[in-house]
């Protein structure tokens, strides 16, 4: 491991025309960079000024740490969503508990991290299905869009489910304060109008600086709407928090979901930097940058940080050739906490919550469930089944989470027990059989044989299984039938499938039946023929070879 590999900060310097793209992407994102913090910690459920914290030195370390160059760390939706319900049953939102908790979360969440990376665990990420990941993803999208509901209308049913509450405010429709939603809806109408008609203008920007300024000529806040206020001027504090590790052991859960949704985020972002750059990044060692990202963000007052999709994007599209840019955007967020954040007083709450709204539009798909189930209808039912108990379980989406892994993993174990076992027809007289009746082995004998493929892998798992399906298949068969075994497609087995192989031939000769196989692969051809109760299973290059007498040696496949 050369020493660049440990500081990929070294590679920064490429020469001045990559340093003034690197500038020019990090002042782009920058300038999104700090209305989406402020926004995603009001969604964590934290005072907007440590928005900006964790978008500082965090975005910064991650930059410096980071793998991918192009990946721009700092708050996210999803992330800020999950560290609000690990936290919310344990403090206050905005309590100075509340605070001490989120900054302990985001350290647990980096020393996870690293721990992960350096394991090389970022395999680990593979539990997950995509439509699970796409159920998770909609919920996640409508959940956090429901949380913006209340105040964007001004009104608070009380409800703890996030989607109830907001469908409740129907009956509360006569207590709307006007101002803010024409406030909110005003600014989520801009921001879509741009996104569609001036897609490279920084239209959440220009939405949220012109909000401010009819905020401030209007005055908003004396007409009973809810504004950012005054926010502290300075750098983030630098400390490790003191209060709340008694609940550390609650919070792991949280942590780790905060870890496989972060890692998700970043396999996303490095796939498409791979198919536009053709870099590929190795997502062990970005673990790592992720992480030490994470730890900064603990330290300076901030929260749990990953890696953003539609900044990451933006600073691809801006031209970002080394993580100096995540540096440059690091600045810009320090640079209006020193200078501009008189500027930010009038900011009304209404119109940061039309950006969470905006910002988790693209989460929501289900579009893409529907799509699933045209290709196969178990798969997209586990995204519906992720979704449903996503949303019911909110605000703690690790319930909805869990349920669609424990759903994946084991109907993948379930298939992995009861794999696919298909009778075939070998040729007779030169001329291929008709095809297999799953339902009468005997129409499928043909020249003394019943031919079956086992399209698995054989282990402890389904050997026996397979070996009752084989003999079931077998067992209407007449005396002298030669029971082949196509396996193709068995690309490995352990000792226990040897052993299964082994005792199905004494089984099937007991009936008066002989077991064949055909086309073994190299591998398991000298497992098999290690074991001495294999030594009258002849091995043949493909189903239809010539058989020899039992009692000659069995053939050799070629």
């Amino acid at each position: 491991m050369t020493l660049r590999d440990c500081l990929p900060f070294l590679g920064f310097w490429q020469g001045r025309k990559v340093l003034t793209a690197d500038v020019l992407a990090g002042i782009t994102v920058g300038l999104v960079l700090v209305p989406q913090a402020m926004a995603y910690a009001a969604l964590a459920g934290m005072p907007p000024i440590y928005g900006l914290y964790a978008g500082s030195f965090a975005c910064m370390a991650g930059g410096l740490f980071g793998r991918c160059a192009q990946l721009q760390t700092g708050p996210v939706a999803m992330t800020s969503l999950i560290s609000f319900a690990a936290v919310a049953p344990l403090a206050a939102a905005g309590s100075e508990d509340f605070i001490s908790l989120m900054a302990i979360l985001a350290i647990m969440v980096g020393a996870f991290r690293i721990v992960l990376g350096l394991m090389r665990g970022a395999v680990l990420a593979t539990l997950i299905s995509k439509p699970v990941l796409i159920g998770f993803g909609t919920a996640a999208g409508i959940i956090i869009a429901a949380t913006q509901v209340p105040k964007l209308f001004l009104v608070d049913p009380g409800f703890s489910n996030p989607v109830l509450n907001s469908m409740m405010i129907v009956g509360h429709l006569p207590e709307v304060h006007v101002p803010s939603l024409l406030m909110g809806m005003g600014s989520l109408v801009a921001m879509i109008l741009f996104k569609r008609f001036a897609p490279r203008w920084p239209g959440l920007l220009i939405s949220l600086m012109g909000a401010g300024l009819v905020s401030w000529l209007i005055n908003y806040e004396g007409m009973g709407g809810s504004i950012v206020g005054a926010l502290p001027v300075g750098l983030p504090p630098l400390s490790i928090p003191t209060l709340g590790w008694s609940h550390a052991t609650e919070l792991i859960g949280g942590a780790l979901l905060v870890v496989v949704i972060g890692l998700l985020e970043v396999m996303t972002v490095t796939a498409a930097t791979e198919r536009k750059l053709g870099v590929a990044t190795d997502l062990d060692k970005e673990l790592l940058g992720q992480g030490a990202a994470s730890l900064v963000a603990g330290v300076t007052a901030g929260f749990p940080v990953s890696g953003s999709l539609s900044r990451s994007s933006l600073n691809l599209m801006a031209g970002a050739r080394t993580g100096l840019s995540s540096v440059v955007s690091g600045l810009v967020v320090l640079l209006t906490l020193l200078v501009l954040t008189p500027l930010l007083r009038p900011l009304p709450y209404p119109t940061l919550a039309a950006a969470i709204v905006m910002a988790v539009s693209a989460l929501v798909r289900p579009q893409d469930l529907v799509r699933t189930w045209r290709i196969r209808k178990s798969d997209a039912l586990f995204g519906f089944i992720t979704l449903a108990a996503t949303i019911c379980a909110a605000p703690s989406m690790v319930i909805g989470m869990e349920v669609g892994i424990g759903m994946s993993v084991g109907y993948g174990l379930w298939r992995w027990m009861h794999p696919r076992v298909v009778m075939t027809a070998p040729e007779c007289d030169g001329r291929a059989a008709a095809a297999a009746d799953q339902q009468n082995p005997l129409v499928n004998i043909c020249d003394g044989r019943l031919v079956i493929r086992v399209d698995s892998r054989i282990s402890f798992l389904n050997a026996q299984g397979l070996s009752a399906r084989i003999r079931e298949l077998a067992r209407p068969c007449p005396a002298q039938t030669v029971v082949v075994i196509n396996a193709c497609a068995i690309n490995d087995l352990d000792a226990t499938g040897v052993e299964m192989l082994a005792d199905l031939a004494l089984a099937l000769e007991a009936r008066e039946k002989r077991l064949v196989l055909a086309d073994v692969k190299l591998p398991v051809r000298k497992r098999l023929q290690a074991h001495d109760g294999m030594a009258r299973v002849a091995l043949l290059p493909h189903p239809s070879a010539p058989l020899a007498p039992l009692d000659q040696p069995p053939a050799e496949a070629t």
